[in-house]
This record gives C-alpha cells, structure tokens and sequence, in this order.
C-alpha cells in the first residue's frame, strides 16, 4: 500500500494494520519516483487519476510493467503510461472500449466491498432547517456535477409539483452555491425559488439527510457513485439517467446488481416524469422504497468483487 498523505485518519490506519507493507511517499516528485521503482512493483494500480495532482504526475512515468486505473474518478486518462482502465460489467455499454486510451478491463460485479452505512440515530427536518411540510428532492452531488442541461429536468419537476423543494448541500467553495443560483434565476428560475441550501455536514449526518429526501436526484452527466450507496442504503429512492459514459452509469449498474433495473429512467422525459411520480404518489414511492429495502443489501461487503480485483492482478505476477 503506498500513500501521497501524511494524513492520520480512520481510513489511513485501516490501511496500515491491513497491508503487508505500508509506504509513506516522500513530497519531492522524483523521490517519490525513484521510491516506487525501488519496490520491484508487478503491478501499480491507482485508485483515482484526476483528483490529485501527485498521482497524475506520477502516472506519466513508467513505475511497474503493468499500470492499472480505477473508476475513482470515472474517465480515461489519456495517459500513455497507463495500461488498463478496471471498469466492470454492470457499468459500461456495448461502446465502452471506445471511450478509452487505456486498455477496458471489465470486472464481474460491483468493484466495490462496501460497508452498510449505519445510522447513528434518527434525524429530522428541523435540524437541518428544512421545512415541515412539502416534498424534498434531494440533490446532494457536489456542485460542479450540474451541468446546465439538467435545469430544464428540475424546472419542469418543480413545476409539476407545487410542493416541492429542492435540497443541496453546498461545496467548500462558497462561491459554487452562488454561481449556480445565479445560472438557475436565468435559466430555471423555480429551481431558484425551491432551492434550500444546507451546509457541509459530516458523514453521518449526510447520509441521516439522505434518509428525509422523498426522492433523489442522480445529475446526469456526470452521477454519484458513494453518494447513491449511501442513499440506496437507507432506502431513498435514486432517479438516474445513464448516458453512454461510465461517469453516468454507476447507479443505474447498482439497480442492475440488485436486480430493480425497472428503476432506471432511460430518457430526459422518462426522468421527469419517475421523479415526479415518486414526489407525488405516496403509495408509489412507499413500494419502491420497499423494494429498495429489500434488495440494498446485495449492493454492500462484496466480497465476490475483491476476488475479481484478485484474480486481475495474478495475470501479472
């Protein structure tokens, strides 16, 4: 296990007590390259590309014979170092070779060995100041994730149901919420008028907000991969739109898996109109959320997906 962190934290010390060996990476970029060599690595599989700039710059150098990316951050790289994307079955389409420099690797199942949240105890509106009365479409996906072709889904679900409200959290970037407010009075001005901002929370906390939203909005583009988990988990239905991209295709791959791909909207109008139904027919939404509860389970601790990782790796050692 090799970290880019000196950061101290419940993960970090999982990993630490789990790993044969644990390397610390020295700040300087070619020490931390010449580090890497030095472990005779067969494979040097990155989580991510794209969310840090330390693993970035270390992928555009040859450290291992086999160099291997996980769907951490949903796109190619367009790395030439990079020899595989590990992508799976429930998530690509029958194009998805197309849409990578890399190698796409798909794994069986959900390439993910995820603990079931659990709650700490019962949340409620008011301590997140959010109104009695009325439905909340729940929409908490970090901001940049809302692309301006997704205003005219939420304006026309706002419309159709006059008791609707719209729940976001805001980013640590206060001046997101604010740009995308002033978009929304330009473009979609009851999304504006609906919108209910809470702030950053912790983990717990978010994952108690998922659990008041009657329904949940997936972004399209680009959709959420921990975030539909977490909701999925407490039983909030999700409403997605998958496109041809992996980035939009994890949620409805997790219906796929525990068998309600009935719940996947398959175009714009289809979104509108399941997000809708779900915010105004209580009986509808009561059934779906219980078909949920009676299959999450299968979305969490898959072991069956570490074997998949597993059995990748030993075809280079």
């Amino acid at each position: 296990m090799i970290s880019t962190t000196a950061t101290q934290d419940e993960t970090s010390t999982v990993y630490q007590h789990s790993a044969d060996r644990f390397v610390q990476l020295p700040q300087q970029t070619p020490d931390a390259v010449r580090l890497i060599r030095s472990l005779g690595l067969d494979v040097l599989l990155f989580t991510d590309l794209g969310m840090s700039v330390v693993t970035l710059a270390l992928a555009h150098v040859k450290l291992a014979p086999r160099q291997a990316v996980l769907w951490g951050h949903p796109v190619t790289t367009g790395i030439r170092t990079m020899d595989d994307f590990l992508s799976g079955e429930l998530y690509e389409g029958p194009d998805g070779d197309d849409h990578y420099t890399e190698r796409l690797v798909r794994l069986p199942g959900l390439q993910t060995c995820y603990p079931k949240p659990k709650l700490d105890r019962v949340y409620n509106r008011a301590e997140f100041g959010l109104p009695d009365n009325g439905t909340l479409y729940g929409c908490p996906q970090t901001l940049f994730k809302f692309h301006p072709e997704f205003d005219p889904l939420l304006q026309t679900i706002m419309d159709a149901d006059s008791d609707g409200w719209l729940v976001l959290v805001k980013g640590r970037n206060r001046h997101w919420a604010d740009r995308l407010m002033a978009r929304w009075r330009r473009t979609a001005p009851r999304v504006a008028e609906r919108a209910l901002w809470v702030p950053p929370i912790p983990r717990l906390s978010f994952i108690g907000l998922g659990g008041l939203f009657d329904v949940a909005l997936d972004t399209p583009h680009f959709g959420g991969g921990n975030t539909t988990l977490e909701l999925l988990a407490v039983g909030t239905p999700v409403v997605t739109l998958p496109s041809p991209f992996l980035r939009s295709r994890l949620a409805a791959g997790m219906y796929q898996h525990i068998g309600l791909p009935d719940l996947v909207s398959q175009t714009a109008d289809a979104y509108m109109k399941d997000a809708i139904r779900l915010g105004t027919d209580r009986e509808w939404n009561r059934h779906v959320r219980s078909r949920i509860a009676t299959s999450a389970d299968k979305l969490f601790d898959q072991v069956d997906s570490v074997h998949a990782f597993e059995a990748y790796l030993t075809l280079y050692l």
